[in-house]
């Protein structure tokens, strides 16, 4: 064999294979990067979350959390910098988990009853959006005289654990759901939004919301904050929202003894029909945001159905979900804190 010729020919296939090597280097970093600009279009005008590097990250062991538009970073300070005076009820929970639902009903317990609200934010406002604060970090008067008026200073919140302000007399009730059930519903909710509205397939969705991409962030990284196994807090009440529909006043009237809150079981029997869906259904003014408008026909206060993302989720999407269980809850770690709560159902332990 000639060497030079020999020599040629490696030359040759080197220099093709630089240029292929480097074709597809650059084919793969313009995908990479033309991702990661539709990730944060995306965020910017589906997901009406900030750019990334405006994403707030709650400490170092957790992984950044999506903020709503209608929350700033300066008004997350002023939340953590709360001087509570052990009035609080911190009605806690991921989005879609049976906020409003808990809204309604501390609000009607504490109340006893009281309905002559225009709309429950007045007495519960949302704790971490920009419009419940003044500049200067008290809240806005006419919060403060409504919680005055109920000598209790109620409060629904999506914000982590790390993100709370903390006093010995304050009261947190953490409420967990069915993840995929948080899932459906939070689709149907972005998606029947007219402004700004999610535009993807559910299928486009889940695996958003599973990367975290979705507002506040993974649900098991919220669970993990709340429930961890360094988040044992005699403060803490867990309330799994499958138990609200199973058995409405047990629930209720624990609800009420963690608070502190001064009500008979009679009187409880005697307001149980002011929590149930059906009548937030029909005074879905007091309830639903004020901030969205939303889809000819769609309702606010849906079904509250157990088990109602079987209707949207395919059997392989469901097998994705408990997948993605596994990997963010190796080995034993779904049995401890009070982790067990919000994972015993899917039996990954």
């Amino acid at each position: 064999m000639n060497v030079s010729s020999a020599s040629h020919r490696a030359l040759l296939a080197f220099v093709t294979t630089a240029i292929c090597g480097g074709f597809i280097f650059h084919k793969l970093f313009t995908k990479r990067n033309r991702s990661r600009e539709d990730l944060l279009r995306k965020r910017r005008l589906i997901f009406g979350t900030k750019e990334e590097e405006e994403r707030y990250y709650t400490n170092e062991s957790l992984p950044g959390m999506p903020l709503l538009p209608i929350t700033s970073k300066n008004t997350l300070t002023k939340c953590s910098a709360m001087q509570c005076d052990g009035s609080e009820i911190f009605i806690c929970s991921y989005p879609k988990s049976g906020t409003t639902w808990t809204q309604n009903i501390v609000y009607t317990l504490v109340s006893k009853g009281d309905d002559q609200f225009t709309h429950i934010s007045e007495y519960a406002p949302f704790f971490e959006i920009d419009a419940t604060w003044e500049e200067g970090g008290e809240l806005i008067a006419s919060i403060a005289r409504n919680h005055q008026k109920i000598q209790r200073r109620i409060f629904n919140t999506h914000l982590r654990w790390e993100q709370m302000p903390k006093h010995p007399g304050a009261r947190y009730v953490y409420l967990v759901r069915d993840g995929m059930d948080v899932c459906a519903s939070f689709f149907y909710h972005l998606s029947s939004q007219v402004e700004g509205g999610y535009t993807g397939t559910s299928a486009q969705f889940l695996e958003e919301w599973l990367s975290g991409n979705i507002a506040f962030g993974k649900w098991s990284d919220h669970l993990k904050s709340w429930l961890g196994p360094d988040k044992i807090d005699e403060r803490v009440l867990v309330v799994r929202y499958e138990e609200l529909k199973s058995n409405l006043q047990e629930t209720v009237s624990k609800i009420a003894l963690h608070c502190k809150i001064s009500i008979t079981e009679d009187e409880i029997i005697g307001l149980l029909p002011k929590f149930s869906f059906d009548y937030m259904r029909s005074h879905k003014s007091q309830f639903q945001p004020q901030s969205v408008t939303w889809k000819d026909g769609f309702q606010f206060i849906r079904k509250g159905e157990i088990g109602g993302h079987h209707e949207l989720f395919s059997i392989q999407q469901k097998v994705a979900f408990r997948r993605a269980l596994i990997k963010e809850f190796p080995g034993q770690l779904c049995k401890q804190g009070m982790l067990h709560l919000a994972l015993e159902s899917y039996q990954i332990c």
